[in-house]
């Protein structure tokens, strides 16, 4: 059975939720996808994977800013990694 009964009318109480569930679905779908196209453009556009040796450390410094001169990606706080919940 999937939750719907016959004649009882019981399902619609429940379809806000079940629209709500659904929603947030998607919301999360997006968000997700949205993050990954932007991190592989950011990736395709990295300076550092058009080099010969892009693995190796920088020789100098200035190729290290040379590497470095694209935006950089920042990790999230501890407290935004939690969702806004208190640490500790």
């Amino acid at each position: 059975m999937n939750g719907i009964k016959q004649g009882t009318g019981r399902l619609l109480p429940h379809l806000p939720a079940i629209l709500l569930r659904a929603v947030r679905g998607v919301v999360g779908l997006v968000k997700e996808l949205n993050y990954a196209q932007r991190r592989s453009t950011e990736l395709f556009l990295a300076r550092d994977g058009y080099l010969i040796g892009p693995a190796r450390p920088a020789a100098t410094y200035q190729e290290f800013l040379d590497r470095t001169s694209g935006r950089l990606v920042h990790e999230p706080s501890a407290n935004a990694r939690l969702g806004g919940q208190p640490i500790g």
